[in-house]
Order: C-alpha cells, then sequence, then structure tokens
C-alpha cells in the first residue's frame, strides 16, 4: 500500500486541479497555450477555500487573482495567504472579469449550486470540491445552467 496522508493528497489534487481545469459545460477558456497562466478565483475563504488558495498560488501555472468571502476578516487572511490581487465580498465580480479562466467554490454547501451556474453561464470553468447538490430539488436547474 502508498504510503500517504491527506495533506499529501490535497497538494497533489491541488496541483492537478490548477493543471488541468474541470470545464463543467463553461465554453473553452482562454488560457489555451501550455505557456499560460491559468487564472484562478476562490470563492468562499474558510480553512478549505484558504488553503486552496494557497495550493493554487504555489502553482507555476496558475494565479489567485481573487479571494471572495462576505466575512473580512477570512477574505483578508486568504488574500494574503494566496498573494491574489483581489479581495472582494461579492462573487460576481470575479464572474465579471474576463481575465479569470476558473473559479474555485469554497462556500456552504448551499450556495455551491447558485455560484457553480453563475459561474457556468459568464464561461468560467468551475471547482467544487463537494457537493454539488445539497437539496435534490435543485437538480433540474443545474441541469438547465449547463452543469
Amino acid at each position: 500500500m502508498v504510503n500517504s496522508n491527506r495533506r499529501r493528497f490535497l497538494k497533489r489534487a491541488g496541483a492537478l486541479v490548477s493543471a488541468v481545469p474541470l470545464a463543467c459545460g463553461a465554453r473553452a477558456s482562454r488560457a489555451a497555450g501550455a505557456n499560460e497562466r491559468i487564472v484562478v478565483g476562490v470563492i468562499g475563504c474558510g480553512g478549505r477555500g484558504t488553503g486552496l488558495a494557497k495550493i493554487f498560488s504555489q502553482q507555476p501555472d496558475a494565479e489567485v487573482a481573487y479571494v471572495c468571502d462576505p466575512d473580512q476578516r477570512r477574505v483578508e487572511r486568504a488574500r494574503q495567504a494566496a498573494s491574489a490581487t483581489h479581495a472582494v465580498a461579492d462573487m460576481r465580480r470575479i464572474f465579471d472579469d474576463k481575465s479569470v479562466d476558473a473559479v474555485v467554490i469554497a462556500t456552504c454547501d448551499h450556495w455551491h449550486t447558485p455560484a457553480a451556474l453563475l459561474a457556468a453561464q459568464t464561461g468560467k470553468h468551475v471547482y467544487v470540491g463537494k457537493a454539488l447538490l445539497a437539496q435534490c430539488a435543485r437538480g433540474p436547474a443545474a441541469g438547465r445552467g449547463g452543469l
């Protein structure tokens, strides 16, 4: 059996996600060439979101441009940890920025679907680390939204 632990797994998963953005119905990203950097926005700056932002910022082919959380202390802590350019409270600022290729959604469960739908509708690649649907009733909406 391979000697592994959660921390090592998360680091490898973060590297994989930053190198190969997962498209959830999104249009093609502007980062088409091997020499380009993937510009990422992280939504949700609790422990998981801040950790993912830091992992992405350490990848040579990724740049964390935005961190987003309504809690000013959390968003500032994540901005510093990931050396992000922008710290915002409204996720729509990330969706409106055409330079952002992908978003990482690390919010509480009930925000996963709305955030992923909005991101996909603006052409962003989407990474959701947990359940996309906290409620089965949201399934048809997610399907109609391109997820």
